[in-house]
């Protein structure tokens, strides 16, 4: 695979189309998440509501905890790939039209959409100098890419979403989360850290972070399961952290 653009630093490509498709996958769940609960599991609006809330509130917390793994804790590049894999995973839960399977997708599923965002952009920043021209238009490219993915992944919501048939648009989902994964390999060696704290680690205090990273996010696990089994407390807590964080109180 040619990963060069003209004038543009090798990946670049891949990582257009990566943005791309695991974007279609967070725009599916985005506009289908309440119909598919209400419609398809039965659920009461109300759940719906608190269910969808804490989605969309923790997606953009877990952004700060990417933030924090990606290049302290773990290489970006590894980042980006399990959390993708672990968003794959929880695709396959939302085949099963049951609450259980509901609240384990979620769950995996925000691991993976919330902590891959911030390492996506790292990635794409440290292609270039902080003075280099090309990096406006790298990003302008990688922006359309996912507005792409956002306006494909709408569109094929939309097709199903009157037919309250869900199950085609997951299989659909997983199959661009499997093909983010191949370009993701296929990148791999153009996609490395740099100068990041870990990237200057020797190996073996690397290979203990590493651990440490993996378990760190494997951890978010259990949290965001008790989150989704007490949606409305968990809203609560969220309104709360948010006044206080603001000087509210």
């Amino acid at each position: 695979m040619d990963t060069t653009a003209k004038g543009m630093p090798k990946g670049l490509i891949s990582l257009y189309w990566i943005q791309m498709f695991s974007t279609f996958s967070y725009a599916v769940l985005y506009s289908s998440l309440s119909l598919y609960i209400t419609k398809q599991l039965g659920l009461s609006s109300t759940l719906s509501n608190s269910v969808v809330g804490l989605f969309l509130a923790f997606n953009y917390v877990l952004h700060l905890v990417g933030g924090a793994l990606g290049g302290n804790w773990l290489s970006n590049r590894f980042v980006f790939l399990f959390t993708t894999l672990l968003q794959t995973i929880g695709i396959v839960f939302f085949i099963f039209p049951n609450e259980a399977a509901l609240y384990w997708g979620l769950s995996l599923f925000l691991i993976g959409c919330g902590l891959n965002t911030t390492s996506y952009n790292t990635i794409l920043t440290q292609r270039f100098s902080s003075d280099d021209s090309r990096r406006d238009k790298a990003f302008f490219y990688s922006y359309s890419a996912m507005n792409v993915g956002f306006w494909a992944g709408y569109l094929f919501s939309g097709l199903y979403d009157s037919s309250n048939q869900y199950q085609p648009i997951f299989y659909t989902s997983i199959i661009t989360n499997l093909i983010t994964l191949f370009l993701i390999m296929g990148s791999w060696n153009y996609l490395s850290d740099v100068n990041t704290a870990l990237s200057k680690l020797t190996y073996k205090a690397r290979s203990i972070k590493n651990s440490l990273g993996i378990f760190c996010t494997l951890l978010l696990m259990p949290g965001l399961l008790v989150c989704f089994h007490f949606p409305s407390l968990s809203n609560g807590l969220v309104v709360l952290i948010t006044h206080v964080t603001h000087g509210q109180f």
